[in-house]
């Protein structure tokens, strides 16, 4: 039997949140679920776009990233200061002035106690460099590359928050479809260990009979217990997931969507070795090792520097040449520098930068080879999985009828009631197992979206 499978469409939500979220406030939380109310899973990845603390720490630091990305922090505009200054200084002062038209007389000598110093300046100034080696226009592009490292970091973080929200949806699915199993298969037991006790006052049935029921229907208690403790364990991971808090209750999910059977593995591959995060990630670092490569060198041109000043400077002089000054006007000054020989700090500089971005171009092979094995080993999972769902379904429709059938065998006294319970526990694990298998096929098709570098997208 064919398994029912189609796509779940994440174009429009993805696409919209993406680039809508960035521009939300940062203090503005998506309304919380309340006990009761439906979650479907686009609406999870939009609260989980909206409030997972993973994510919006991510954000904090691509806004950070994108408002350090301007032409001023890369030294490329001009700088403007206003500067002033006072000083008071009082001293002894003792002067002896050389008087050299006296023929051989003694100099005149000059003792003034506590004299005093005063100086007041004031000014604007200006700085620009001309020429740098082109180092500022390097210094811009690192700042664009790093903002573009970090927005793929962003990426990266709301790429494996929503595998890990849909893992959660489904492990919340998979818990209560488990939690129904195990709590039809006690409602059986119940029932079976009633009939039991009825045989065994007409004397068609055993004591033993009744005691193996027993133990069968503590046992399934047991499981019902352990499927409630999993259920609630899968919802406070979803909620966390969601960046909710506990208290906020316990959303009702919809089952309402299935996977994708037909995700062609030559356009998975070719999607995963252009468009997977890791590779472009992989991109821009050799990208970013190359404008720093090219940014080592520029140490091996002159710098211009030019600058100019308007101000005033006033000073005052109990003892000195001149008992008073004042300025006030413009001064420029055009410099030039140029290090002849650095030591070979320069040369060595670029040397280390262009080992590096061979290094980052190794590792992009790298990444390449790893997509391609993490994509081909999932895809296989996922065909596996496809074709083990197909046979769990029909081992459910044969478990059913096999338990049907032991059950009008056990009515007629042909079979004993141990193989009852034996068909009974069958039964509950092929349909346990067609569970597991549902949820991971879905969950299956996640990571090869993932991988694909399409999750955002498709």
């Amino acid at each position: 039997m064919k398994s029912v499978i189609t796509g779940i469409s994440f174009s429009f939500v993805m696409t919209v949140f993406v680039w809508v979220m960035p521009f939300v406030p940062s203090s503005g939380f998506v309304a919380l679920a309340q006990s009761g109310e439906t979650l479907t899973l686009e609406q999870a990845f939009e609260r989980a776009l909206q409030n997972n603390h993973a994510i919006r720490i991510e954000r904090f630091e691509q806004e950070q990233s994108s408002n350090s990305v301007f032409r001023g922090n890369a030294g490329q505009l001009p700088v403007l200061s206003l500067s002033g200054s006072a000083e008071l200084s009082r001293n002894d002062v003792e002067i002896e002035l050389a008087d050299f038209e006296s023929n051989g007389a003694d100099p005149r000598r000059i003792s003034v106690d506590g004299a005093e110093s005063r100086t007041l300046s004031a000014g604007v100034e200006m700085s620009y460099t001309i020429f740098d080696g082109f180092s500022g226009r390097y210094r811009y592009r690192q700042l664009q590359a790093q903002d573009r490292l970090t927005r793929l970091s962003v990426r990266m973080t709301i790429e494996s928050t929503l595998l890990e929200v849909a893992e959660a949806y489904f492990g919340v699915l998979q818990a209560e479809e488990e939690l129904r199993i195990v709590s039809e298969n006690l409602d059986l037991s119940e029932l079976r260990l009633q009939t039991t006790r009825e045989a065994l006052q007409f004397g068609n049935a055993r004591r033993l009979d009744v005691l193996n029921a027993e133990v069968n229907l503590n046992n399934d208690r047991i499981s019902v217990e352990q499927a409630e403790n999993g259920l609630q364990q899968a919802n406070r991971a979803l909620l966390f997931a969601l960046g909710m808090e506990f208290s906020d209750g316990e959303p009702v999910l919809t089952d309402d969507f299935t996977v994708q059977d037909e995700m062609p593995l030559d356009e998975l591959l070719q999607s995963a070795l252009t468009n997977n995060a890791m590779v472009k990630l992989a991109d821009e670092e050799i990208s970013l090792a190359e404008i720093q490569r090219r940014l080592e060198g520029t140490g091996r041109f002159p710098s211009l520097t030019a600058s100019a000043r308007y101000g005033y400077v006033r000073q005052d002089n109990d003892a000195g040449n001149f008992t008073y000054l004042e300025e006030l006007g413009y001064t420029a000054m055009l410099s030039l520098r140029y290090d002849i020989f650095d030591g070979g700090v320069t040369r060595r500089s670029v040397q280390n930068a262009r080992i590096a971005e061979k290094s980052r171009e190794e590792n992009k092979q790298m990444m390449l080879k790893q997509v391609e094995k993490d994509l081909l080993n999932a895809f296989s999972d996922f065909q596996t999985q496809l074709r083990q769902l197909d046979i769990a379904n029909l081992n459910v429709e044969t478990a059913e009828l096999n338990f049907e059938d032991a059950e009008e065998s056990v009515r007629v006294g042909t079979i004993s009631s141990i193989e009852l319970r034996e068909a009974q526990i069958n039964l509950q694990n092929a349909r346990l197992t067609q569970n597991e298998l549902r949820y991971g096929l879905k969950q299956q098709e996640m990571i090869l979206l993932l991988l694909s570098g399409t999750l955002l997208e498709s």
